[in-house]
């Protein structure tokens, strides 16, 4: 029976957290437990521990006789998300020089490759899991699961921010960028690495901000 639970519980919560950071469900939209139990024909202690887990990850906070309101993402969020990750992410391609094979890099050019349609929704939702899985993917070639976890999480925040900047930027951006990162680490030239991670993430970070003055 517990296992059970437990399963039903990881369940909802892997199927909110990913309608949460596809924008399916946007921020401000209130979610009650009795609504969940009911969508997903389960009582509500799986549903309760699956929102407990996702106010932990910061998608959801408490309304105090209401419910859960699906959070949003100030600039200040987006300023400490985008710090964070820059720490992350260098210290992983920084390890990446050292330790990439020949197979984890062929892997990653083989997403680096991927495309998307701008104007097309479906195209651009199914990209930002590609992007994210690009860059999940580059952290593991660290061999350090604590930050490819810290990784994870500043990501999938993100990627509700992501599909508005993938809405007016050309897939060929992104793909040149990401095959730049591959060969310079092919060629164990660590300092380019560095700053092909930095100029990458900066250039988005001012990318989001502007959206957000137009907006």
């Amino acid at each position: 029976m517990e296992n059970t639970k437990v399963s039903l519980t990881e369940e909802i919560f892997a199927k909110l957290k990913d309608e949460i950071v596809q924008v399916r469900l946007k921020q401000g939209e209130l979610l009650t437990e009795s609504e969940l139990a009911q969508r997903f024909n389960v009582s509500k202690t799986p549903v309760r521990e699956a929102l407990t887990r996702l106010k932990g990850e910061g998608f959801v906070e408490i309304l105090p006789y209401k419910g859960y309101l699906v959070t949003g993402i100030s600039v200040g969020d987006l300023q400490n998300i985008f710090q964070f990750r820059l720490i992350l992410e260098l210290a992983s391609t920084e390890l990446a020089v050292k330790y990439a094979t020949d197979e984890e890099l062929n892997g990653l050019e083989k997403l680096a490759r991927e495309s998307f349609v701008l104007d097309d929704e479906e195209s651009i939702t199914k990209y930002n899991g590609i992007n994210y899985q690009f860059h999940i993917q580059m952290a593991q070639i660290c061999r350090n699961p604590l930050l490819v976890s810290s990784l994870s999480n500043v990501l999938n925040q993100l990627r509700r921010v992501l599909l508005l900047d993938l809405k007016t930027t050309h897939a060929e951006e992104i793909s040149r960028s990401h095959r730049q990162l591959i060969k310079l680490i092919r060629e164990r030239k660590k300092e380019e690495v560095i700053e092909q991670v930095r100029k990458h993430i900066m250039e988005a970070e001012q990318r989001i901000y502007s959206h957000r003055v137009r907006r």
